[in-house]
């Protein structure tokens, strides 16, 4: 066929022209969008909400000084000399460092109001505050001899900056002020930067007081939830770096920032959505959000990291251990002088510790703590360690209850060491009892012994006032010199019209935060095209080659590969839909006639993919059964008599849909087919919640079927866990798109059920290949057969519609099996109540069977035997299997699967009676007359 916008040059005889055009799209667009996020860049409302603004507009002092690592970065260290209303500058403030975590920068400690900001805290608590920055983010983003657009210049891990960043910005603070140490509190990777270099830099020891922790990165052995799923991608992020030439930079801060916080985020509307958006990889929803500043922190987040920095956090998540990069073998026996990169050793942090972490953090977890980090710290510097109750990863800096139950805490032990100092002024103790007496901490303040108070003996530098510093009078000032002089800005009040002026004129005040658009030069906005332009490019070019291929691995080649006979049916519905189901006929010594139902994005390829010996379509066939395999509206077998599958109407359906018309309308047709008055019905996932509604509405149904075989039935997902319950409250962004453009489809077979057949044919990827969609299922699979990963992935995703989705999103929020809620009008219109309707599942009387794990994050134990097995009657429920370490796939692709479930499916099947309950042939006259709700008889 020929590709409609370039037909003299393409000819493509087995890629569609749709899925073609949509990949041209795809690429045209995004390179489209990454061009104007660059032209816009320096628009002057970008820098609303960086560090300087948040936090001269509340009166603080602020400085900026620059700091340069060993490797040529050039970083931004940022300044806050004292509190509001303490300019005395006979006082002694000691020095406190923050550092932020990955993907952040300075502002997050300022981001909220000065009472609930630890920086703004400290500095009003008679500290001198100093905020750091890494390299990466857009305080850190200089090079003395490379370009941010260079691949070098993102050739770095935490690894470089635990060796250059901070051991550069400590001595830039202890400069400045004249100290001999300071005190040190990071966030996440924050802490774990300085805590890798204290391992090996006896010198960096003694330049820290103390070091507080908040959910340090120091492990990520059981990191949970989405960031789980993307961790085991690490290989194929380092293939894509070889391909495109080094690492590169990615979620770099940028416009689209603020549109999305200053303009979506502001609506109520989108405010849950920006929440989830915020805190989706940290854990569950925050109960501690301050949603009025959330365009504030959407404005610095993310702000830019290294694809190579995101390798090294999967390494550790991977191989389950904190080490230095690995470059493999060869490299690292070049590096380091060993074949597997060295271990960092915390044993060897000689620094007073206070630490704050969280159960529910999902990146930080309590087991990773309490099991492999504090057992290696030293206890004589462990001085505490306090886990706290609803913590999200974030929460440490953005959390309301983080005043008191952290920052107040930590404020009392630095005025407590400051105090002990002798012969100097101390700070203003501003602790309230609620921090000393906080049931969330496991040891007071005052329980906390040896604390280590280090001297100093340099005075602090006189202080200088803002005419001093724009006229370049602190020329001859003690502790100013001639690069200070440049580097330095102090603003007491940047709403001061005098002093704006003053700065304008002597262009101190750095270009971006006066929103000139002269930074933005047209070689820059050049580079980065090509650059987006060669990388869509190639992978294009990627799409394309994957495309091109036919799928090997369709149910019928599944099937006839294996020598068994095989049928392609069609069944029309009654409202319009045509399915192909397929079936594995026999000639002689039939026995049940089975029908096995796929589950959501699955196709009737599920049952088929293990081979004979492990999948179940083929044992129920070779022990003498009619099996016979369907398929749903939606996905890849269906289509519509009269509808399109473009148009939208086509996917306004949910599964209720599919009670409502799908399975009565197999059903019907396959006993018409087969001469029986019943059959089998084995469900999977959504086709055993389908099947249990069809039969609690429409009773004659539970005639026509022999015994229900549910495997890991949906019938309730009040507990579902993992990715799947984290991602929920973006339905309501699902349900405005939906009301906009109408019902969409959702993961069809596309393009990319090529590419990942393709990917994950190739071994080094095949663990990320399962990670990648499996991991809504449960943990980690210990019984899936990695080899045939690119059968699954040839078939599934199949597809299902916007409005399925949202359907199951209901449950889970609602925590009922009900129909599809609509709203309270039309809900009225529709069902006669305010609230749709739940389905009673009591009123089901075919004997069922089902089998569920407590590993299955979709269907828990918890909804089988809490919630739906005491709806169903004990006369008809014959057995209920909970079955350990299955994943939600493993119940049709799990290798134990023939051995915990299809044989004993078989076994119960030939249990039937065979006088009573056996299925019983019938004429096509006496079906047709007796019963034809489907009009199949024609």
């Amino acid at each position: 066929m020929r590709f409609a916008l370039l037909p003299s040059l393409f000819y493509l005889p087995t890629l569609s022209e749709m899925r073609l055009l949509r990949m041209v799209y795809w690429t045209v667009g995004s390179l489209v969008a990454f061009f104007l996020a660059w032209i816009l860049q320096p628009l002057e409302w970008y820098n609303v909400h960086d560090t300087q603004t948040l936090v001269t507009q509340w009166g603080y002092p602020f400085e900026s000084h620059t700091v340069k690592t060993a490797d040529g970065y050039i970083l931004e260290l940022q300044r806050i000399k004292h509190g509001r209303t303490q300019p005395d500058p006979s006082l002694h403030r000691p020095p406190v460092l923050l550092q932020h975590g990955l993907a952040l920068d300075s502002s997050n400690y300022v981001a909220n109001l000065p009472n609930q900001s630890l920086a703004f805290m400290l500095a009003d608590a008679g500290f001198d505050v100093w905020l750091g920055n890494s390299r990466g983010n857009s305080y850190g983003r200089k090079h003395e001899t490379l370009h941010h657009w260079d691949f070098e210049f993102w050739n770095f891990s935490w690894q470089e900056m635990a060796n250059h960043d901070v051991p550069a910005i400590v001595d830039k603070v202890l400069e400045i002020t004249g100290e001999q140490k300071l005190n040190y509190i990071g966030h996440s990777q924050g802490a774990l930067i300085l805590f890798a270099r204290l391992t090996e830099d006896e010198e960096l020891t003694k330049k820290i007081h103390n070091v507080f922790a908040l959910a340090p990165a120091l492990s990520v052995t059981n990191i949970r939830g989405l960031i789980a799923g993307i961790a085991p991608l690490a290989p194929i992020l380092q293939q894509i770096e070889r391909i495109a030439g080094g690492p590169f930079g990615v979620f770099r801060r940028s416009i689209i920032n603020t549109i999305i916080g200053k303009g979506l985020c502001n609506f109520d509307y989108f405010s849950a959505a920006c929440a989830r958006y915020l805190f989706a990889n940290g854990g569950m929803e925050s109960d501690q959000l301050n949603t009025s500043r959330i365009d504030v922190y959407m404005a610095s987040y993310p702000d830019g990291m290294s694809t190579k920095n995101v390798v090294h956090f999967g390494q550790m998540v991977l191989h389950k251990r904190t080490a230095r990069f690995d470059y493999g073998a060869d490299e690292n026996l070049a590096r380091y002088g060993c074949r597997i990169a060295p271990a960092y050793n915390f044993t060897n942090v000689k620094v007073p510790m206070y630490i704050w972490y969280s159960p529910h953090d999902y990146l930080v977890s309590d087991v990773d703590m309490q099991d492999y980090i504090i057992p290696t710290l030293d206890t004589d510097y462990l001085k505490l360690n306090v886990s706290l109750p609803s913590y999200n990863h974030v929460d440490f800096h953005w959390g309301l209850r983080a005043v008191t139950d952290i920052y107040e805490p930590i404020i009392e032990i630095l005025t407590t060491i400051a105090s002990a100092l002798k012969g100097r002024g101390r700070p203003k103790k501003t602790v309230s009892s609620n921090a000393r007496n906080s049931k969330t901490r496991k040891r007071s303040i005052a329980e906390v012994d040896d604390i280590v108070v280090g001297g100093t003996e340099a005075e602090d530098g006189e202080d200088f006032n803002t005419w001093d510093l724009i006229t370049n009078e602190t020329n001859d000032k003690e502790g100013y010199d001639d690069e200070d002089e440049e580097e330095t800005i102090l603003v007491n009040r940047q709403d001061d019209e005098e002093i704006m002026i003053l700065l304008r004129s002597y262009s101190i005040l750095s270009q971006s935060t006066m929103g000139a658009c002269a930074t933005c030069c047209k070689t820059l906005l050049f580079v980065n095209f090509l650059v987006f332009g060669v990388f869509f490019f190639a992978l294009s070019a990627l799409l394309l080659y994957a495309g091109l291929q036919d799928n090997p691995y369709t149910t019928e080649k599944l099937i006839k590969a294996e020598g068994y006979a095989f049928e392609e049916h069609t069944v029309k519905t009654s409202d319009g839909y045509v399915n192909r189901i397929h079936r594995i006929p026999r000639k002689a010594d039939k026995k049940e006639v089975v029908l096995v139902q796929p589950g959501l994005l699955m196709d009737s390829a599920c049952f088929v993919s293990n081979g004979p010996k492990g999948s179940l379509a083929f044992l129920l066939s070779d022990a003498g059964h009619d099996v016979w395999l369907g398929n749903t509206r939606g996905g890849h077998y269906s289509d519509h008599t009269k509808l399109s599958r473009k148009d939208g109407k086509f996917w306004d359906f949910s599964w209720e849909d599919l009670a409502a018309h799908e399975i009565p309308s197999i059903i019907d047709y396959i006993l018409k087919e087969t001469g029986r008055d019943k059959l089998v019905y084995i469900g999977n996932s959504q086709s055993g919640l389908v099947a249990m509604a069809l039969m609690s509405t429409r009773d004659e149904y539970n005639d026509k079927i022999h015994g229900f075989f549910g495997l890991a039935p949906a019938a309730s997902l009040a507990n579902v866990r993992g990715p799947m319950i984290e991602t929920t409250p973006a339905g309501h962004l699902v349900d405005m798109l939906e009301d906009l453009a109408g019902p969409q489809p959702v993961l069809s077979r596309s393009l990319l059920n090529d590419v990942l057949r393709t990917v994950c044919s190739v071994g080094a990827m095949q663990y990320a290949c399962e990670r990648t969609f499996f991991r809504n299922g449960g943990d980690w699979s210990t019984q899936l057969d990695y080899s045939r990963l690119p059968i699954y992935y040839s078939n599934y995703p199949s597809g299902s519609s916007t409005k399925n989705i949202r359907h199951f999103t209901q449950m889970m929020l609602k925590q009922r099996t009900a129909r599809f809620d609509y709203g309270e009008v039309e809900n009225m219109k529709r069902y006669g109540t305010l609230y749709p309707p739940s389905f009673n599942f009591s009123s089901v009387r075919v004997p069922m069977f089902l089998w569920y794990s407590d590993g299955d994050y979709l269907v828990s134990g918890a909804d089988i035997t809490g919630r739906v097995v005491p709806q169903l009657k004990e006369e008809f429920l014959k057995e209920v299997i909970p079955l350990t370490g299955y994943n939600h796939f493993d119940f049709h692709w799990g290798l134990r699967a023939p051995e915990d479930i299809f044989h004993p499916i078989i076994g119960f099947i030939e249990g039937f009676d065979k006088d009573d309950n056996a299925t019983k042939r019938v004429s096509r006259e006496t079906f047709c007359a007796k019963n034809d709700p489907n009009d199949i008889c024609g």
